[in-house]
């Protein structure tokens, strides 16, 4: 009988033990829950050679059990041939980030002590005015504020080889008059869209799946209000896009750093992982090292 019959085998009568080893709740940053819970029994696929274990892949907010209104894509199953596939559509990734909007966590203030290095214009009437004259006309020699916080939640969309990240946000321009309260000059809706770079990492937890954005490959902008009259968006286009491409999308990417952990077992770690992408699913393909933790 071969090895790997005989592993199989032996795991046939074991594997209730294994599986109730495993972590399926995990902290998801300060404000989630992520809960990998089995959905039904394991089962043994002979024409395979392999066991098929259903797990459930969704965020949940810490205070929250409000289920994602998102639809789940239909699972298929293609051997990488490595020892361990992980299939996973992209409803477990777009849970967090719903329940993320849902908590109403993400809020970003920009101005002229906080823009980083490299950042090519100061936030001033007199420069944005060389684009907008109605905003230095009306608001002549002041330093501006610009308020992001999110119109709707961000998604990730996956399609054969390659993934995109889209977002809706609320892009408000305040200008600071000296010694009053900051006025809102205009408010606009930015729907950013982005690649996504997708991997798998060990970190200090156990495997992770990580997201990193790239630079954004389209803003489309709408007028929500303005104080300074019609304005001519495309405009200011580039200027927005910088904003995103050197603040807001580094700011995404640092949240996103820790990863997207997955479901594992104390002392497993991921060898030579591969990622492919399908229609709405990402399947992962590794082989496994185990190192017996020591208590």
């Amino acid at each position: 009988m071969p090895l790997s019959r005989r592993l199989t085998d032996g795991l046939n009568g074991k594997i209730d033990q294994i599986l109730a080893k495993m972590n399926y709740h995990t902290k998801f940053g300060t404000w989630g829950l992520l809960d990998y819970s089995l959905t039904g029994p394991a089962t043994f696929l002979a024409a395979d050679d392999a066991f098929f274990i259903p797990m459930k892949a969704e965020v949940y907010s810490a205070n929250s059990t409000t289920e994602t209104p998102l639809p789940h894509a239909a699972l298929g199953f293609k051997s990488t041939g490595r020892m361990l596939d992980i299939y996973m559509d992209q409803f477990a990734i777009n849970s967090g980030m719903f329940q993320y909007f849902k908590s109403n966590l993400f809020g970003l203030v920009v101005n002229n002590s906080n823009l980083p290095k490299g950042f090519p214009f100061p936030l001033h009437t007199d420069v944005w005015g060389l684009l907008l004259p109605t905003l230095k006309a009306t608001y002549p020699d002041m330093d501006m504020e610009i308020m992001l916080t999110m119109a709707n939640a961000p998604s990730v969309n996956m399609a054969a080889g390659a993934a995109t990240f889209d977002a809706s946000f609320f892009v408000d321009v305040l200008v600071l008059p000296p010694g009053k309260a900051p006025q809102s000059a205009f408010t606009i809706e930015a729907v950013v869209n982005a690649t996504v770079a997708i991997d798998c990492f060990q970190s200090a937890k156990g495997p992770a799946i990580g997201l990193q954005i790239g630079s954004a490959t389209g803003i489309h902008m709408s007028l929500v209000k303005s104080t300074i009259g019609d304005l001519d968006l495309t405009l200011i286009n580039g200027a927005i896009a910088v904003l995103f491409n050197l603040v807001v999308i580094p700011k995404a990417n640092a949240a996103l750093a820790p990863g997207f952990p997955l479901p594992s077992i104390n002392g497993l770690s991921f060898a030579s992982p591969i990622i492919n992408l399908q229609n709405n699913i990402m399947q992962l393909g590794t082989d496994i090292n185990y190192k017996p933790v020591k208590h």
